[in-house]
């Protein structure tokens, strides 16, 4: 088992950072650099901490499959209507990530437009649907890798499920606007929306 040496250095580093609306302090901004040498080695040490807490947890296996056996559910979630067409996410109890799916009608037809497992190998890329313009032939949804705060927003043709356009590359959640997709706003769970394309 390895041994407990007390946690790492704390990442804090002071410093401040400006944007469009005010100055404020940002001392963990070096953690942005995801690939950078230094936060590389941060993590690391992170996690060879945290594997000396949990591993030495009694029953941690036993707790862990319990868990992961109630985690492993069907998700749906509510749908929205947009000129007759019905779009939502569904993922089902095998799946990492919910796949973007729409129904023609409430009687028609289901297809899958956006299923992000089949974009990356370790299931780590998700999307969510931003928007559907009025006439519910183009979705606006979001890719997103990890827990990263950036992610891309596509444009889709709904007809033919083929990619449109892209939309924007990058766009934070905290400043959600580009030229395309505009007057960013979240909903009521906090999820990122944008109106306006």
């Amino acid at each position: 088992m390895p041994q407990n040496h007390g946690p790492p250095e704390d990442a804090n580093r002071g410093g401040n950072r400006s944007d469009a609306w005010d100055r404020h302090s940002d001392p963990y901004r070096w953690l942005e650099d995801q690939e950078g040498p230094e936060t590389r080695a941060w993590i690391t040490a992170q996690n060879a901490y945290t594997r000396t807490i949990l591993d030495s947890v009694p029953g941690r296996e036993r707790w862990r499959t319990i868990l992961e056996k109630m985690s492993r559910v069907d998700f749906q979630s509510p749908p929205r209507l947009v000129n007759g067409r019905y779009f939502y996410l569904r993922r089902s109890a095998d799946q990492d990530q919910a796949v973007i799916i729409v129904r023609e009608g409430i009687d028609g037809s289901e297809r899958v437009l956006v299923d992000p497992n089949q974009l990356s190998p370790d299931g780590s890329v998700s999307a969510l649907i931003w928007d559907v313009r009025p006439d519910g032939r183009v979705l606006a949804w979001s890719r997103r890798k990890g827990g990263e705060d950036e992610f891309e927003v596509h444009l889709l043709d709904v007809d033919t499920a083929s990619l449109s356009r892209k939309g924007c590359r990058e766009v934070s959640t905290s400043t959600s606007t580009c030229s395309r997709i505009r007057a960013a706003s979240s909903t009521r769970d906090g999820a990122p929306r944008a109106r306006g394309f």
